[in-house]
């Protein structure tokens, strides 16, 4: 089969036929056990970080703005 204007593709300006036009496709990732390992440590440190976060949210309501305002003045500390 010859290649023509008819049955060519072009990829990355280079002419190719279908039986040989590079395919994009992604790749796996094999589950090896450092892998597995790796995902189970990100999931762990997220649902930390989540837990943390929401705790200082809770913190955050508990402390009013005048509690705030007597400790900076019983402590003699300024305001940043």
């Amino acid at each position: 089969m010859a290649l023509n204007m008819n049955n060519y593709k072009g990829y990355e300006k280079k002419p190719y036929c279908n039986a040989h036009y590079p395919k994009q496709s992604f790749t796996t990732v094999a589950d090896t056990p450092e892998n597995l390992r790796l995902k189970q440590q990100s999931e762990l440190q997220s649902q930390q970080a989540a837990s943390f976060r929401g705790s200082m949210n809770k913190y955050d309501r508990l402390v009013g703005q005048e509690q705030i305002e007597a400790c900076t003045k019983h402590y003699g500390v300024s305001k940043q």
